[in-house]
């Protein structure tokens, strides 16, 4: 299973409960042979499209660029990961919080299970 995180700013880093579940969850899921991808805020510009990932402890991290600042970042980078998870072949994307939470029609459109 393909499985997505939305709403983390970043990871390893604890910020929040969000990084706690990536980083408790996320090499359960890895060692169990499920693939485990985080999008996380971009703290400077990518090169490219302005997506960047890499692989940290078998969790896939996708970095997005925001042109806001703390207040409307979370907003940006939520529209982008949930289009993002929408393009993918991802089984299910799974939004953190409510300010997240308001783009789940998006990969839902693209047939994506999203909670």
């Amino acid at each position: 299973m393909k499985i997505h995180l939305v709403g983390a700013r970043g990871f390893p880093v604890s910020y929040a409960s969000a990084e706690d579940v990536a980083r408790e969850f996320g090499p359960r899921f890895t060692r169990d042979s499920h693939e485990f991808t985080v999008h996380c805020w971009a703290m400077t510009a990518p090169p490219g499209k302005g997506i960047e990932s890499d692989s940290v402890d078998g969790i896939r991290r996708v970095f997005h660029t925001t042109p806001g600042g703390k207040i409307s970042g979370q907003l940006f980078v939520a529209l982008k990961a949930s289009v993002a998870a929408a393009r993918s072949d991802a089984d299910l994307v799974f939004y953190m919080f409510v300010n997240s939470g308001i783009f789940a029609w998006i990969p839902k459109l693209a047939g994506r299970a999203a909670c």
